[in-house]
C-alpha cells in the first residue's frame, strides 16, 4: 500500500491527479 500511496502523490506533484483529487487521496491517506 506504501508504494501506491508514494506514486500517487508523486502523480499529483505533476498534478496528473488534480481533478481526482478529492476526498479519494485524503481517505488513501488516512487509511496508509
Amino acid at each position: 500500500m506504501a508504494r501506491i500511496l508514494s506514486s500517487i502523490r508523486e502523480m499529483d506533484r505533476k498534478g496528473k491527479l488534480a481533478r481526482i483529487k478529492k476526498p479519494v487521496s485524503t481517505n488513501l491517506e488516512m487509511a496508509g
